[in-house]
């Protein structure tokens, strides 16, 4: 999963300066996204070597692998069409946030602190499936709501 990681993060990085269109970068810097990708898939792979059995190294290399997917649907030029599996690739920052939530939840022995926070990951994930598979088209504001929802994001 660091080998994919590391693949898609390349990939999208060449992409992105290959067509030189920097608009659609996070923080001003072409790439940045792709090192929170590294860098969670760089936490959680120690930890699978060390502790195989334990659930933070692995919903860490899925965060990076979501990071480096949404990253690479990024940085794949559309030509203004949002529609379609680019959008798809692009919204896999949900998968990415879900598996960070689990992360913190689980972190460090692996298991919730009490049985009430099964729960709390339910509606994480429940949530998230909601935001990734919403219905098309959508407007172009914050992470892609409906029209109608475009204020509520807005605070």
């Amino acid at each position: 999963m660091l080998a994919v990681t590391i693949v898609l993060v390349v990939v999208a990085t060449a992409l992105l300066f290959g067509i030189g269109d920097f608009s659609r970068v996070v923080w001003g810097l072409p790439g940045a996204s792709g090192l929170w990708a590294l860098g969670f898939s760089g936490a959680g792979y120690p930890i699978i070597r060390r502790h195989p059995a334990n659930p933070v190294g692995w919903f860490l290399l899925i965060a990076g692998v979501a990071s480096g997917v949404a990253v690479l649907g990024t940085a794949i030029p559309y030509a203004g069409n949002l529609n379609g599996p680019i959008l798809l690739l692009m919204n896999f920052w949900v998968v990415s946030v879900a598996a960070l939530c689990t992360t913190v939840v689980l972190f460090p022995s692996g298991s919730p602190p009490s049985r009430w926070w099964w729960a709390f990951l339910a509606v994480v994930w429940g949530s998230g499936c909601l935001e990734y598979f919403k219905a098309f088209p959508t407007s172009s504001g914050f992470a892609f709501l409906p029209q109608e929802l475009d204020v509520l994001a807005a605070p």
